[in-house]
């Protein structure tokens, strides 16, 4: 798997460039392109560390919930 990813890496980033020159001219494409490259960011992390326990993100509680 690790491998994979190092060989797709290049790849990916070569389109997160092309998304975000192409969004100077339409709408959206620094969103994209910044979640793509968050993506590419932390998905090598995660795969190498071999971790299966899952993070499990803490429910936090709006006070405002009778709005």
């Amino acid at each position: 798997m690790t491998a994979t990813v190092h060989l797709l890496a290049p790849f990916v980033l070569t389109f997160v460039l092309f998304t975000l020159f192409h969004g100077t001219s339409s709408v959206g494409g620094g969103f994209q392109g910044g979640v793509v490259t968050a993506v590419s960011a932390v998905g090598p992390n995660r795969i190498q560390t071999g971790s299966v326990r899952r993070d499990r993100v803490q429910p936090v509680w709006i006070p405002a919930s009778r709005i």
